[in-house]
């Protein structure tokens, strides 16, 4: 998979969005609005270039996992954060657990981004995801941090596109700065 050339702008973050495109990574569902609407508010921030790796697509377009594809990709284009959108890896799409700790062994600080609500059929597990990244986003559900081994490094924030911004800019603000 080729990387894109002039993905960092000069004096702002490269931030790489790994994350599914399409609903319950199923292409007939339709596209996931994850995406779109958590990197604008960063965008919107100024703070940062953004690109997104999309996992499912990668298997649908190429029949094989990514996580080698992920693995080139930072190697090439050295983002300074990822943002993983976690759903369950049942499908096999999600990046694997070595590769996120290959990843964080590189020095690339991984943020989890848990979805507000659980899916019966994606459901995802706090405890798994907890040793896989340096910060856990939890959305829209502050009761989850309770199940958290280390509550300190679990945060909450309502889904983007609520009513309230500021708090999406200045969690943008404390983790790019």
């Amino acid at each position: 998979m080729n990387s894109p050339a002039g993905l960092r702008q000069e004096g702002k973050s490269f931030v790489l969005f790994v994350t599914n495109r399409w609903l319950g990574l199923d292409p007939s569902a339709g596209t996931s609005d994850f995406e779109p609407r958590f990197r604008e508010s960063l965008t919107q921030a100024g703070f940062a270039t953004c690109h997104s790796f999309f996992y499912d697509e990668f298997y649908f377009n190429y029949r094989h996992r990514s996580d080698q594809a992920l693995l080139a990709f930072c190697q090439a284009e050295k983002p300074d954060l990822i943002v993983l959108n976690y759903v369950d890896n049942a499908e096999g799409l999600a990046p694997l657990e070595q590769t996120l700790g290959l990843l964080r062994k590189q020095g690339l600080p991984v943020v989890a981004v848990l979805p507000q609500t659980q899916n019966a059929q994606h459901p995802v597990s706090l405890q798994d995801i907890e040793p896989l990244a340096d910060l856990l986003v939890l959305l829209g559900n502050q009761q989850s941090i309770s199940g958290a081994r280390n509550p300190q490094k679990c945060i909450c924030l309502p889904a983007p596109g609520g009513l309230d911004t500021r708090q999406h800019f200045q969690f943008w603000q404390a983790i790019l700065e």
